[in-house]
């Protein structure tokens, strides 16, 4: 049976370390999004821009929701460690139709 877990908590704490370690354990596909945030945006950053930034977030955890959605269709399991702001909660919660 497919696993959707989500590890949440405050800056700092071992999200990251504990969410590669849970990944190995269970054979699961991990999303962070730093790493994205990295990768596709960091280079366009110029300032630091919250509502920009948070665009961006939102963007990233759209698609990152529609890959785990494909992931946990063929019964693979999915750790979700971005942060969870209200805002990304609140997101996951419309995606998944769960109002």
């Amino acid at each position: 049976m497919a696993r959707l877990i989500l590890v949440c908590g405050p800056t700092g704490v071992g999200k990251t370390t504990y969410s590669l370690s849970l990944a190995k354990e269970i054979e699961a596909i991990k999303f962070s999004i730093d790493p994205w945030m990295q990768t596709l945006f960091s280079k366009d950053m110029t300032s630091l821009d919250f509502e920009w930034m948070m665009e961006r977030v939102s963007r990233c955890s759209e698609q990152i929701w529609q890959v785990s959605e494909q992931i946990l269709a063929i019964n693979g399991n999915v750790i979700l460690d971005l942060g969870f702001t209200t805002k990304g909660i609140s997101l996951l919660i419309e995606l998944n139709g769960l109002d």
